[in-house]
């Protein structure tokens, strides 16, 4: 819970979250709606922040990204840090 906040707080992500093997990984295509949050098997509810779509689990309120948001989010924490 609190996750997103807690990134974009910080003035960039820490380096083994952009990792270059993690974010060239095979991709599993799975449609919006039809994702279940690999924590507590619930089904993820789509939400906007920074103009950033991520998946969040309403129950454990953990969230998920897809391939490249997590360099949307860190260039999201550099504008906030910068304002």
């Amino acid at each position: 819970m609190g996750e997103i906040d807690q990134l974009l707080a910080l003035h960039e992500l820490p380096p083994q979250l952009l990792d270059a093997e993690i974010q060239h990984a095979p991709a599993v295509r799975v449609p919006e709606g039809h994702r279940t949050c690999p924590r507590c098997n619930t089904f993820l509810t789509v939400v906007e922040v920074d103009r950033i779509v991520l998946d969040v689990c309403s129950e454990c309120k953990g969230f998920f990204c897809d391939r490249g948001e997590f360099e949307k989010l860190d260039r999201a924490a550099e504008r906030r840090a910068q304002q």
